[in-house]
């Protein structure tokens, strides 16, 4: 075998070097694309450290699975950061805020945004999310111009009324449009809704027109068409409208507003309107045996009924340091209000005391106190802006921290 000359073997290693850096350069390559694209997509960054965005804009599909994050509603009652709230069980819950839905499987340690705001145009808002059951929940998305006293020269995109009725049939976990709420060319705008079934359902709020009345409709097809109710004829120069609806099956039920308050036995096929002060009247709740309560627009004031919602009388509820929205429950002469503090009451209302739940509540602001479909009560808060949650099995005489 003939030498190899040392000018050979140079270019030998010369090109081989060459090879390998080629081959090298590609790999790096790779692994710099998949890490980016990596990246971009969330995958490789713990679960708690994620954060979802506050301006989603376009909004994700309606049926698209969100990964849980810790940033979530805000967790206040305050009126810019409005809070309507389902809770299905004590870990279980649903979250509608000004532009998005969410719900938490946890107990508020994470959360899912499942669903964000059709409009493009502010501002709008969710409101008056009712469960049938844990599964079946309807929200009402409303558009531009919302608001009492916004423009009646604006029109919505989907129709002539700005509201539309948005639904879910796996608990929350995703949402689609079911169309608008309207039973005419009537615009009008929308608060709350209650379904007492997937299909049977009611929707209230005020027509826009001058000056606005209050106005109800009703839907047996799960919100694709609605007829509208008669109510009892008011002033025809007053101003009003109507902020909350329950019903305890296909009959009986109560709607309220300012001013008034009104009751059926008969599915609203004929409204009448109850003894009741001239108040702010808002949520409704209800407890065996006819106990029907109305809360305050603003403070921790409430109007109960003890005959079914013939009859109200209003007391000032506990003082408060924060002047707004109250979350009230009653079971029977027990009741609960989250404002800030949790107050309780034994006496039906006329009495309240502050609940002290031990060190771990300390320092949190109350803002929801409701029954969870399992019938135990549930107190959320926050501390910190970190969400945090009780639930008593008990009438409200034991507490448990959820997590």
């Amino acid at each position: 075998m003939g030498e190899t000359r040392p000018e050979e073997i140079s270019r030998a290693c010369v090109l081989t070097l060459m090879m390998l850096t080629i081959a090298l350069t590609t790999v790096l390559s790779a692994c710099l694309t998949h890490e980016a694209q990596g990246t971009a997509s969330g995958e490789g960054t713990p679960l708690e450290q994620r954060k979802v965005p506050d301006d989603i804009m376009p909004a994700p599909s309606p049926a698209a699975s969100p990964k849980a994050t810790k940033s979530g509603p805000k967790a206040t009652a305050y009126k810019d950061e409005y809070v309507d709230t389902q809770i299905l069980s004590p870990k279980r819950w649903v979250f509608a805020d000004y532009n998005s839905i969410w719900r938490t499987v946890d107990g508020g340690r994470t959360f899912e945004r499942s669903y964000v705001s059709q409009f493009p145009e502010l501002p709008h808002r969710f409101g008056g999310l009712s469960f049938s059951d844990p599964m079946h929940g309807f929200v009402i998305e409303q558009g531009p111009g919302w608001y009492l006293g916004a423009s009646s020269s604006r029109t919505s995109s989907i129709s002539s009324t700005t509201g539309k009725l948005i639904r879910t049939t796996d608990g929350g976990s995703s949402w689609n449009i079911v169309g608008p709420i309207s039973s005419g060319n009537e615009r009008s705008f929308f608060w709350h809704c209650y379904f007492v079934n997937p299909l049977h359902g009611w929707a209230v709020g005020a027509n826009n027109s001058v000056p606005s009345k209050g106005i109800i409709l009703s839907t047996r097809d799960g919100g694709k068409s609605w007829v509208r109710q008669t109510l009892p004829r008011q002033p025809a120069d007053l101003r009003w409208s109507l902020h909350g609806v329950l019903f305890l099956d296909d009959n009986i039920g109560w709607t309220c507003g300012p001013m008034f308050m009104f009751w059926t036995v008969n599915g609203g096929r004929t409204w009448n309107q109850a003894h009741a002060e001239n108040w702010d009247y808002t949520d409704l709740g209800f407890y065996r045996p006819g106990v029907v309560w109305a809360s305050e627009w603003e403070g921790t004031g409430f109007a109960i009924s003890r005959d079914c919602g013939r009859r109200f009388k209003v007391f000032d509820g506990p003082r408060s340091s924060f002047y707004g929205h109250a979350s009230i429950v009653f079971f029977g002469a027990r009741g609960i209000i989250a404002n800030d503090n949790l107050y309780v009451t034994s006496d039906g209302g006329q009495n309240w005391s502050v609940k002290d739940l031990g060190p771990d509540a300390h320092d949190v602001f109350w803002f929801k106190a409701a029954r969870a479909m399992d019938g135990s009560l549930v107190a959320i808060g926050s501390r910190e802006s970190v969400v945090v949650a009780f639930n008593s099995r008990d009438g409200g005489s034991t507490w448990t921290k959820i997590h």
